[in-house]
């Protein structure tokens, strides 16, 4: 999302304030349905010469969130300082402080698909404060499509000046990250020795995040939820969080927007190897839809001399660009409860896997996709009805309909 507060510097002397009201204190500010455009489809899926990598993606700002995502502190426990600093990505040299907790928007541009954010973690500035153990816990961002499971996030100890890893704490995907984090991250307060110690009141220490948005392709954005917290400095500090664990981050959808982009006629005078009622293993345009894509039958099934009943095919792309994942196929074909052909709807697995083949298809025999049964019994392709014509959809990288 988008607001003022995003602006690189503050010329009307407002406040900048999260939505939760605390002080962000930046040093700088089947059938007859439509088909995709082109537009569109360039948009969705990513294709070679899109442009707008980046567009749309969050320009939150990083807030103060005194309430650290609704975590429930132990007694004893209490907020640590943390200062941010942004070393790379699309808005170096911003940077902050906050009591407790940040939010950190992961971001990026066409220009910069990766980003780096140093945290300075200290005590608050009290004195006579003892050392503490340090706890970091991080919260699932409120929305992990696509992005959630293709960006890489890796956290690790920091040089303080330069910023530079030290030692990697995680890595991994941004949803896995975070569901571990969810549950709590004991930090040594002296990362630079051999032995767990505790965060001294005089000695902070420092983080790097990191994330790559490398074979993303997509609108998405995200931000993410760091506290680091301190509990009283004993043997057990740092065996047992000062705090109540987290449920974990929930699963993308895999296909949260089903789109269609083509339909491809069996009709007499078509092209060849397409017939009334019959196709040839080949590679076809849409009779209709989208030009970016083309349908390779790679099998058939036929009954008689040449009526075809079923065929398999992936979706492939002459531009090298990767095809899309298929989510949905409708196979027309026999008499339907209305004015036109009855259809037999295919779909994406829930729990399977994704690809641009039809062989990913629930209840695809061998990839192959059949028209309506005549008697609902015999597996003899001579009691299908053969196919007049199939409308393919594809799942939106962007997760996106709109």
């Amino acid at each position: 999302m988008t607001d003022k507060r995003a602006s690189d510097s503050d010329t009307d002397g407002a406040d900048d304030r999260g939505n939760d009201g605390d002080t962000d204190r930046e040093n700088d500010d089947p059938g007859n349905r439509g088909f995709v455009s082109r537009r569109r489809l360039l948009s969705a899926l990513g294709a070679a010469g899109a442009t707008g990598i980046g567009t749309g993606v969050a320009a939150e700002q990083f807030l103060g969130d005194t309430e650290r995502a609704g975590i429930d502190l132990e007694a004893g426990a209490f907020d640590l300082q943390v200062h941010w600093d942004v070393l790379e990505g699309p808005r170096p040299g911003r940077s902050g402080n906050s009591d407790g907790a940040v939010r950190i928007p992961i971001e990026y541009d066409a220009d910069h698909r990766s980003g780096v954010v140093r945290l300075r973690v200290a005590h608050t500035a009290v004195e006579g404060n003892n050392p503490a153990a340090i706890w970091l816990r991080g919260s699932c961002p409120e929305s992990l499509g696509t992005l959630g499971e293709v960006a890489t996030v890796t956290l690790s100890f920091a040089d303080c000046d330069t910023g530079e890893p030290t030692r990697l704490l995680t890595s991994g995907s941004m949803r896995d990250v975070f569901e571990d984090l969810t549950t709590g991250l004991a930090l040594d307060g002296a990362p630079e020795s051999d032995d767990t110690d505790c965060l001294q009141p005089d000695a902070p220490v420092c983080l790097r995040l990191e994330w790559d948005f490398e074979g993303y392709v997509g609108g998405e954005s995200a931000t993410v939820s760091l506290a680091a917290i301190g509990s009283q400095c004993r043997h057990d500090g740092q065996t047992s969080p000062p705090f109540s664990p987290g449920s974990g981050c929930p699963p993308a959808d895999s296909c949260p927007c089903c789109l269609d982009i083509g339909k491809l006629e069996l009709e007499a005078g078509g092209p060849s190897g397409i017939g009334k009622n019959a196709i040839e293993p080949g590679t076809y345009s849409f009779t209709e839809g989208t030009a970016e894509y083309e349908l390779r039958v790679t099998d058939t099934e036929s009954k008689g001399s040449s009526e075809t009943v079923a065929m398999a095919f992936e979706l492939v792309s002459d531009d090298g660009v990767s095809a899309p994942n298929l989510c949905r196929v409708d196979v027309a074909g026999g008499p339907g409860s209305g004015p036109g052909p009855g259809t037999k709807t295919y779909r994406l697995w829930s729990d399977g896997p994704s690809g641009a083949s039809t062989s990913v298809l629930t209840d695809a025999s061998g990839g192959l996709l059949f028209a309506q049964h005549r008697t609902g019994a015999s597996s003899d392709p001579n009691d299908y009805h053969a196919i007049s014509h199939a409308t393919v959809a594809i799942c939106a990288a962007d997760g996106r309909c709109d």
